[in-house]
């Protein structure tokens, strides 16, 4: 089975295709125009003496007028996804407002977004990543900083110490944006669901040779990601809830030594649901996803990881066709995320697992260890447990999206590839008996057994 011809006319002939082909070129020569009056006006003089200059720290950071956006699905939304004029210059505690995200970070400047303070926080997992809410709800302005004022202002929040602060990492398709929804359910819990800042500063931090200044790069990050805001109700969160991308997975290692003190999960699910799971809602997509992969934030192809994981790719006899070869791609990259995670915890390094089986089947147990890890009242597990009756992604603009553009069943994998993949697990002490359903993580949370994922269609 191939993917269909047709999934491919239909993508390059539609709205997505314009946006991605023609309005962001566009956008990119009236940056460019923009960039040339700044320089005749000197409003690129002032950017620049504010970005060397450490003496211009009070009125460093930049307003930018938001007048529209190139609202399109991308894995690198950026600041060309706006359409901008400035505005003014003013004191960097501005993104400190509850209603200022951070969008992206770069070599030079770190972009937040403002949002209008009526809609939804795009922090909240009906936008299934933050990138996307900064898209998709009114934009009224970006603001810039130089790198050296963000690091500043992120240092004044270290100081005071980061609140409490719980990671859920994850692979993709395995219920992540379901348990954000329960931990949203309490009314005490604030979710930044997938911020792609913390890709970002993945890519710019393997520039950096000095561990320590990698290290404070990560904790700027995060601090400005958890800056002093507050929830729809206008009061504090207890908990803070990072759920990083899919694809920083393979950076479990580093978020584990970097933030020993915080909480630490990790969900998973049988992986030939997962990546079934993916192809069928993501098939168009895939091929873009793979080629970021391979180029992943600056590390070894994906064929290099996978020999340094666990010996030469060929062991898995990847079948040639289109379609399986798509599948078995994204099942080794989950499979790449479970041995990491199991050598993290035989190092002693505190990580907990979470099997979406356990998830679904004993809500109770699982909300239950995660609520008194994070010092939340057990009373909130009612409230919690209500999610469960909807759709994590109901109505959503991204499950709008996928729908709309879903492919029929997924391809089985070959008979050879699994025989493959089963002997390498079993060299590695996992049980993948009964096709992969009873698989249990070491240091996951102990539920009772549960129903099996048989129809992976």
């Amino acid at each position: 089975m191939s993917l269909p011809s047709w999934s491919y006319r239909y993508y390059f002939y539609s709205r997505d295709a314009v946006k991605i082909f023609l309005l962001l070129p566009l956008n990119g020569i009236f940056s460019l125009i923009l960039w040339l009056w700044w320089r005749i006006s000197g409003v690129q003089t002032t950017i620049d003496r504010n970005r060397d200059d450490p003496g211009c720290y009070d009125h460093s950071a930049q307003l930018l007028k938001c007048w529209g956006s190139v609202r399109v699905i991308s894995p690198f939304p950026r600041r060309l996804h706006f359409l901008l004029t400035h505005e003014s210059f003013c004191h960097p505690s501005y993104v400190l407002k509850y209603d200022v995200t951070l969008l992206d970070i770069t070599e030079k400047e770190a972009i937040f977004v403002e949002t209008d303070r009526r809609y939804v926080p795009v922090t909240k997992s009906k936008y299934v990543g933050m990138a996307l809410g900064q898209l998709q709800t009114i934009t009224t302005r970006l603001v810039i900083l130089p790198r050296r004022s963000f690091m500043k202002l992120a240092d004044g929040l270290l100081q005071k110490g980061l609140p409490r602060v719980c990671f859920i990492h994850n692979h993709s398709r395995c219920g992540s944006t379901l348990l954000c929804r329960l931990l949203e359910q309490t009314g005490q819990v604030m979710c930044l669901c997938e911020p792609e800042a913390l890709s970002s500063v993945f890519l710019e931090i393997t520039k950096v040779v000095d561990r320590d200044a990698r290290e404070r790069m990560l904790h700027a990050v995060v601090a400005m990601l958890i800056k002093p805001t507050v929830n729809e109700s206008r009061q504090a969160p207890s908990v803070y809830v990072i759920k990083p991308r899919g694809n920083l997975a393979d950076r479990l290692d580093i978020f584990l030594e970097v933030f020993p003190k915080c909480v630490h999960y990790f969900l998973y699910r049988n992986p030939i649901c997962s990546s079934k799971s993916t192809y069928r809602v993501m098939s168009l997509s895939l091929m873009l996803q793979i080629l970021k992969n391979l180029f992943d934030l600056g590390s070894n192809s994906i064929s290099q990881k996978l020999a340094l994981a666990f010996g030469p790719t060929s062991r898995y006899n990847l079948s040639k066709t289109l379609a399986r070869n798509l599948i078995e791609f994204t099942f080794l990259r989950t499979l790449e995320s479970f041995l990491l995670y199991k050598d993290c915890v035989e190092q002693g390094m505190q990580v907990t697992g979470i099997c979406y089986g356990d998830l679904c089947e004993h809500p109770k147990i699982v909300l239950s260890h995660i609520f008194q890890t994070c010092n939340l009242p057990l009373s909130l597990l009612s409230n919690a447990k209500r999610a469960m009756h909807t759709d994590a992604q109901s109505d959503s603009f991204l499950s709008r999206f996928w729908i709309a553009r879903a492919s029929g069943r997924a391809p089985d994998f070959s008979a050879e590839f699994m025989r493959s993949a089963e002997a390498i697990c079993k060299e590695h002490g996992l049980d993948v008996t009964e096709r992969w359903s009873s698989m249990r993580l070491p240091g996951s949370i102990e539920c009772q057994e549960t129903k099996t994922e048989s129809d992976c269609r």
